[in-house]
C-alpha cells in the first residue's frame, strides 16, 4: 500500500468508507499487514473489519514502472491487480486504465 502518507491514508480512507459500502461488502487492503493492524488499531478499527493481503514488497518513486511491475511481484499493486484480473476482488479495470492515462499521463 504505497503513496504519499502511506500506508495511514489509505487505511484511514479505508475506515472512513466502510460506513458508506453495504454489509455484504468487503474492503480489500493489500500491503504490510503490521503497519495497516497497526493504523487501524490508532483509528479504533477492529482489523476484522477488512480482507488483509499482506505483501512484502514496495515499488519506490526512483524504480523504472514497467520494470518494478515485473520484478517487485510481492507488491501491493502487482498482488492487487492480480487478484481483479482473477476475479478474486471487483473493480472497474477499464475505469483504472482511464483514470490512470488522464490524470497520471503516460510516462515519457
Amino acid at each position: 500500500m504505497g503513496g504519499d502518507f502511506a500506508p495511514e491514508a489509505a487505511v484511514k480512507g479505508a475506515v472512513m468508507a466502510l460506513e458508506a459500502v453495504g454489509a455484504d461488502s468487503r474492503i480489500v487492503l493489500f500491503g504490510d499487514e503490521r503497519r495497516i493492524r497497526e493504523v487501524l488499531a490508532a483509528e479504533g478499527c477492529p482489523a476484522e473489519r477488512f480482507d488483509i493481503v499482506p505483501t512484502t514488497e514496495v515499488i519506490e518513486m526512483g524504480d523504472h514502472p514497467a520494470k518494478a511491475f515485473q520484478t517487485k511481484t510481492d507488491s501491493s499493486i502487482t498482488v492487487g491487480f492480480a487478484c481483479l484480473a482473477r476475479g478474486a476482488v471487483d473493480g472497474s479495470t477499464g475505469a483504472m486504465m482511464v483514470g490512470s492515462m488522464y490524470a497520471v499521463k503516460p510516462i515519457e
